[in-house]
């Protein structure tokens, strides 16, 4: 792999990371705002949701 490549993907990973740890903080402070009673469950929605799934050829 050139250096370019590796660039790109750990670009890419970061803003994954990011995303997830956004989306993930943000669930479970509007659970919790609504008084859910598992607000960490929307939390694991949200990063279920925003990860990224190989496809099988």
């Amino acid at each position: 792999m050139n250096q370019s490549h590796l660039h790109q993907k750990w670009k890419k990973n970061l803003l994954l990371a990011l995303r997830i740890a956004l989306g993930s903080s943000l669930a479970i402070y509007t659970a919790e705002c609504l008084q859910l009673q598992y607000s960490a469950s929307a939390g694991i929605v949200a990063l279920l949701t925003l990860i990224t799934t190989k496809k099988v050829h």
